[in-house]
C-alpha cells in the first residue's frame, strides 16, 4: 500500500476533523443527542490515526520499532484506565478519560506522524491562520451583538485560550519571506485576535497574550516590539472609547483605597474593604491549592475520578485563608464549579499521581527535547521556537482554569505538541 497517498488522505481528513473539533465539539457534548455526539466525535478523533495505522502497519511489522510516543500514549491510556477503575463513577469517569485521550494524546501522536511532510505543515499553518482570521471576526460580533463573546465554546475561556494558540500559524508564517499582500494579510490575522483578546477582558487571556508578547520580545525584540506597542495602543484607545470596556478594566484591578484598609483600628479590612474581583477570586484559587493537596495526600495514587463528590474531604479540612470567606461559601464554590481551575491540579486530584507525573513530565520532556535539539545548532529554528512560546503561554492559562477539559483546546494544544515534536526530530537529523 502506498503509505504516503493513504496520509496524504488522512491529512485531508485530520484538517476537516480539526475545523468540525474546533466548531463543533463543545456545541455537540452539551446539545446534541448523545449518540450523534459520541459517534460524531469518536469519528472525528479515529478516522486520522486509523487511516495512518492502516498505511504504516505493514512497514512497523517489518521494522518491529515501536516508537517512545507510543510507549508514552500506552501507559497515559493504561494509567488512565485504573485510575477511572478505581474511581467511585466509572461511567462518568470512562467517559472523561476517553474524550481526553481520544482528543488530545492520540491526536499529538496523528500530528507528530502527519508532520513529518513539510507541505502538510504548511498547508495546517495557512489552514488555522486564516481560521483564526474567521474566528476572530465571528468573535467580534459576538462581542458587539450579544456582549460576550463564545466563540463556539460556550464559555469566553476556552474561546481566548483558542485565539492565542491558533496564532501561531500567523507567528510562523510571518517568519517566511512573502509579497507584501501576503504579510499585511497575516498581520491583520494576528491583530484582529488581539484586539478581541483587549475586547473580551478576562485576566487568564490578558495574561497569556502578556506572556506570549514578552517571551517574543526576548527572541525577536525589533520585530514584536511593535506588536507590543499596538497591543499598548489599541488598549489605551478601546478604554477612552468604551464606558462598558473601562468598567471591565477597572472591575479587574479595582484596589480601594488603602489608607482605611491599613488603619489600625480595622481589623477586618479583609473582608469589608477589599473588592471581590481582586481579592476575592485569587483567594478561593489559593486555597485550592491547600484542598487539592489535602485530597491528594488522602488519595495520591489513583486519584478521585471525574466528578466526584468533594464534601466527605471538606469535614476535616481547616480553610487555610478563613479571613476571607467562611467555609460553607468555599463549599458552595467548590460545589458550583467542581473544579480546582488549575488543570494541573485537577488532573492530580481526579486522575492520581501516576497518571499525571506520566501525562505532564512527557509534556516537558517533549518541549524540553526540542531546546536541546537546537542548542547547538547555529542558527535557531524559529519555527519551533513559536510553537514552544505558544505552548509556555498555554500552559499559562491553564494554571488559571480546566483548559484540557474542552476537546477544542485539547485537540489543538496537542497538535502544537505534535508539531513541535517534528521540528525537534528535523533539528536532530539535520545535525
Amino acid at each position: 500500500m502506498d503509505i504516503d497517498r493513504v496520509e496524504n488522505w488522512a491529512f485531508k481528513v485530520f484538517c476537516l476533523s480539526t475545523i468540525f473539533i474546533t466548531v463543533f465539539s463543545v456545541q455537540a457534548i452539551y446539545n446534541w443527542p448523545p449518540l450523534a455526539e459520541k459517534l460524531s466525535i469518536f469519528l472525528a478523533c479515529t478516522l486520522p490515526i486509523g487511516m495512518i495505522i492502516l498505511g504504516r502497519m505493514g512497514l512497523w511489522l517489518k521494522t518491529r520499532q515501536i516508537s517512545k510516543e507510543f510507549i508514552w500514549l500506552l501507559l497515559i491510556f493504561i494509567f488512565g484506565l485504573l485510575s477511572s477503575l478505581q474511581s467511585e463513577n466509572q461511567g462518568a469517569s470512562l467517559k472523561s478519560i476517553g474524550l481526553f485521550f481520544a482528543s488530545g494524546p492520540l491526536v499529538f501522536f496523528t500530528a507528530k506522524t502527519l508532520f513529518k511532510s513539510e507541505n502538510n505543515k504548511e498547508s495546517y499553518l495557512w489552514m488555522i491562520s486564516l481560521s483564526l482570521f474567521a474566528l476572530s471576526l465571528w468573535g467580534i460580533y459576538e462581542h458587539f451583538s450579544l456582549g460576550i463573546v463564545y466563540i463556539f465554546s460556550r464559555n469566553p475561556l476556552p474561546a481566548g485560550a483558542l485565539l492565542i494558540m491558533l496564532s501561531v500559524g500567523p507567528l510562523i508564517l510571518l517568519n517566511r519571506p512573502n509579497t507584501m499582500f501576503v504579510k499585511l494579510t497575516l498581520a491583520l490575522s494576528l491583530l484582529t485576535p488581539m484586539i478581541l483578546t483587549i475586547l473580551m477582558a478576562k485576566k487568564s487571556h490578558l495574561l497569556g497574550l502578556l506572556v506570549l508578547l514578552t517571551l517574543l520580545l526576548i527572541f525577536r525584540f525589533r520585530i514584536y516590539f511593535k506588536f507590543l506597542l499596538g497591543f499598548v495602543f489599541i488598549t489605551g484607545i478601546a478604554l477612552f472609547s468604551s464606558d462598558s470596556l473601562r468598567a471591565k478594566y477597572k472591575n479587574i484591578i479595582n484596589v480601594p483605597d488603602p489608607l482605611p484598609a491599613l488603619s489600625p483600628s480595622n481589623g477586618n479590612f479583609k473582608k469589608q474593604n477589599l473588592s471581590f474581583a481582586f481579592y476575592g477570586s485569587i483567594p478561593l484559587r489559593a486555597e485550592n491549592y491547600f484542598f487539592g493537596f489535602h485530597i491528594i495526600q488522602k488519595k495520591p495514587i489513583w486519584g478521585l475520578g471525574f466528578n466526584a463528590d468533594l464534601d466527605p474531604f471538606l469535614e476535616d479540612y481547616k480553610l487555610r485563608l478563613g479571613s476571607y470567606f467562611p467555609k460553607e461559601r468555599y463549599r458552595e464554590y467548590l460545589k458550583s464549579l467542581n473544579t480546582f481551575e488549575n488543570i494541573i491540579l485537577t488532573y492530580l486530584v481526579e486522575w492520581g499521581c501516576l497518571f499525571s507525573i506520566i501525562y505532564f513530565g512527557g509534556v516537558i520532556h517533549i518541549t524540553l527535547a526540542f531546546f536541546k535539539a537546537t542548542k547547538e545548532t547555529t542558527i535557531r529554528r524559529m519555527d519551533g521556537v513559536f510553537v514552544a512560546l505558544i505552548i509556555l503561554s498555554f500552559s499559562i492559562m491553564s494554571l488559571t482554569f480546566d483548559t484540557l477539559r474542552y476537546p477544542n483546546l485539547n485537540w489543538a494544544s496537542h497538535t502544537l505538541l505534535g508539531l513541535l515534536a517534528c521540528f525537534s526530530d528535523k533539528q536532530i537529523a539535520e545535525k
